[in-house]
C-alpha cells in the first residue's frame, strides 16, 4: 500500500512539476521576447538621440556661424565708414556723366523745323 501511495505521490509531484516546468518555459520564453523588444526599442531610441544630437550640433554652429558674420558685417561697417569704395563701373559712370555735360554744356541747340523727333532742335558742337 505504501508503495501505491508513493508511485501515486510521486506520478502527481511529477505532473506537477511538469506543468511548472512549462510554466517556466513560457516565463523564460516571455522575457526572452520582452528582452529582445527592449533591445529594438533601446537601439531605435539611441538612434534617434544620435540624430537629434547630429542635428543640434549643426544649428549651434549654424548660429555661431551667424553670430560671426553678424560680428564681421558690423566690424566692416565701423571700419569702413569714412572709406568710400568705388568700383570700375561707378567711376566708368561718373566719367561719362562728366563727359555728357562737357558736351552739353559746350553744344548749342538751334531750332530746324525739319527734324521732328528732337523736338525740332538739333545740338551743334563747336569746332
Amino acid at each position: 500500500m505504501y508503495v501505491y501511495f508513493f508511485f501515486f505521490f510521486f506520478f502527481f509531484s511529477c505532473e506537477g512539476n511538469k506543468k511548472a516546468i512549462e510554466e517556466l518555459k513560457n516565463i523564460y520564453k516571455q522575457n526572452d521576447e520582452l528582452k529582445s523588444q527592449d533591445d529594438i526599442g533601446n537601439y531605435i531610441l539611441n538612434e534617434i538621440n544620435e540624430q537629434n544630437n547630429e542635428q543640434l550640433k549643426k544649428k549651434k554652429k549654424e548660429k555661431e556661424m551667424e553670430k560671426k558674420k553678424d560680428k564681421s558685417f558690423i566690424l566692416n561697417l565701423l571700419t569702413n565708414i569714412d572709406e568710400t569704395k568705388e568700383n570700375e563701373q561707378d567711376i566708368k559712370l561718373k566719367e561719362e556723366l562728366k563727359n555728357y555735360v562737357n558736351l552739353n554744356s559746350l553744344c548749342s541747340y538751334h531750332f530746324d523745323e525739319n527734324n521732328k523727333y528732337d523736338n525740332y532742335l538739333t545740338p551743334t558742337f563747336p569746332n
